[in-house]
C-alpha cells in the first residue's frame, strides 16, 4: 500500500509515538533516547502525541504537558498485548504517520496490522533491540512469526548505527523486498549551563553504569580488570532485573577485590556526579546497542572505553572519540593503564567525544532528519538513504 496524506499545506503534520514514557531522569535507554527527540519535533512545529500502553503516574504527565505532547494512557493487555481500549485509541487518533519504538512488544505488532489496514504510514526504530535476538530461541521463534511480517510492513527502519543496519536487514533477510533502512541516530538532552563537566580527577578511577547483566553487559570482564588494576578504582552502578539476579549473585558470591563497587542507581545531579567521577568510563558488552550512558558520559566530556560488541564502537574508534576496549581482560586492564598513565590523550578523547555528541547527537538535527523522512513517505517518495 502506497502511503498518502490528506492534510492540507497549512496543517502541521500529526505524528503519534508509541513505545517510550515521558522521562524525568528515570527512564530506561528507548525513554532517555526518544524523549529528546519528540521534544525537538514539537519545536520544529510538529503535532506530536504519544500513545503510552499502560498506567502512567502524574510526573509522567506533567512532563508530557511541559513538552507540548498530547498524551494518551491506554490499558495494557495481558502479556503486553494490545487491550481494546488502546484499539479504539489508534482508531480515534488517526495521526498522519506512527513512530514505534522498541523491539517484542506484542501490542506493537497488533497497532501495526491495524494501521495498514487504515491506510496511515508506520516507521520502526528497533533502538539496538535487535541484538537481544540472538541465541534465544523463544525470541527467535516468535520473531520469525510476528515480528519480522510486523517489521516488513513497515514503510522504514530507523536504525542507529552502521553495524545495527547489518543486523536487521541480516534479520529480515532479502526476500519480499523488505523496507529500506536508514540510519538516524539517537538524539541526547542538551545540558543545563550550570552542569560541571569532566576534569581529570586526582585518584584513577573507572566508572560503568547501567544494568546488572552479567553476561551481555560483561561485568564479569569488569572484575577480571579491577583484580588487574587494584590502584584503581572500579565503581558500577545500577541493578539487576528479576531474570538477571541469579547470575549476578553468582558473580558476588565468587569474590570481588577490594576496589570494585556495586552501588545502586543513581539519577539527576548524583548520576552526572558520578560519570564525572570517572577517569574513564568503561562500557565491557558483549551485546550492546547504541549506548546511552556512553552518550551521555561523552556528552559530559568524560574519556570513554567500549568493547568491541557495542554497535558504538566503530564510530569511537573510527573518529578517535575513545578507546576501544580488548574482549580480554588482561589486555584491556593493559591498554586501559596505558591510557590512565597519558592525560593528554585522555583530554583529546574527552574534547572528541563531547564534541561529537554535540554535532552528531543535536535533538534539533535528529528532529529534522526524522520529519524529512515523514514527509518524504507521506509524499509517496522513495526516502533517502542518510
Amino acid at each position: 500500500m502506497t502511503p498518502h496524506s490528506t492534510r492540507s499545506p497549512d496543517q502541521p503534520l500529526q505524528v503519534l509515538h508509541i513505545g517510550p514514557r515521558p522521562d524525568y531522569g528515570r527512564g530506561g535507554g528507548v525513554d532517555a533516547a526518544a524523549w529528546p527527540l519528540l521534544t525537538a519535533q514539537v519545536a520544529e512545529g510538529t503535532d506530536v502525541a504519544l500513545l503510552v500502553l499502560g498506567d502512567l503516574d502524574e510526573a509522567a504527565r506533567a512532563e508530557a504537558a511541559r513538552i507540548g505532547v498530547a498524551i494518551t494512557a491506554a490499558p495494557e493487555g495481558r502479556l503486553e498485548t494490545l487491550s481494546a481500549d488502546g484499539a479504539r485509541a489508534i482508531k480515534r487518533l488517526r495521526p498522519d504517520i506512527i513512530h514505534l519504538h522498541s523491539v517484542f512488544i506484542p501490542a506493537h505488532a497488533q497497532i501495526a496490522r491495524i494501521v495498514r489496514s487504515s491506510g496511515i504510514p508506520y516507521i520502526v526504530t528497533p533502538h539496538g533491540g535487535l541484538n537481544l535476538w540472538r541465541g534465544r530461541l523463544k525470541k527467535a521463534l516468535y520473531g520469525a512469526m510476528v515480528e519480522k511480517p510486523y517489521f516488513r510492513g513497515a514503510q522504514t527502519i530507523l536504525v542507529l548505527t552502521e553495524r545495527e543496519r547489518q543486523v536487521v536487514q541480516e534479520w529480515l533477510g532479502g526476500r519480499n523486498s523488505p523496507p529500506p533502512c536508514l540510519e538516524v541516530p539517537n538524539s541526547i538532552r542538551p545540558l543545563s549551563p550550570e552542569t560541571q563537566l569532566w576534569t581529570l580527577p586526582d585518584r584513577p578511577q573507572l566508572v560503568y553504569l547501567g544494568r546488572f547483566d552479567v553476561v551481555k553487559k560483561g561485568l564479569d570482564r569488569l572484575v577480571e580488570i579491577a583484580k588487574l588494576m587494584p590502584d584503581v578504582e572500579v565503581h558500577a552502578y545500577g541493578s539487576a532485573a528479576r531474570s538477571e539476579l541469579a547470575q549476578f549473585r553468582q558473580l558476588c558470591r565468587r569474590g570481588l577485590p577490594a576496589n570494585m563497587s556495586f552501588r545502586a542507581p543513581v539519577y539527576g545531579d548524583e548520576k552526572t556526579a558520578a560519570y564525572t567521577s570517572a577517569t574513564i568510563y568503561v562500557q565491557p558488552s558483549r551485546d550492546e546497542g547504541f549506548g546511552m550512558s556512553v552518550a551521555e558520559a561523552m556528552r559530559l566530556a568524560v574519556p570513554v572505553a567500549v568493547s568491541g560488541g557495542c554497535d558504538l564502537a566503530a564510530t569511537v574508534a573510527r573518529d578517535g572519540l575513545g578507546m576501544l576496549l580488548p574482549d580480554d581482560p588482561v589486555h584491556a586492564a593493559r591498554d586501559l593503564a596505558s591510557a590512565l598513565a597519558d592525560p593528554a590523550r585522555l583530554r583529546q578523547w574527552s574534547q572528541a567525544g563531547r564534541e561529537w555528541t554535540i554535532q552528531a547527537l543535536s535533538p534539533k538535527v535528529v528532529a529534522q532528519r526524522t520529519i524529512a523522512v515523514y514527509e518524504e513517505l507521506l509524499s509517496g517518495a522513495a526516502p533517502r538513504r542518510q
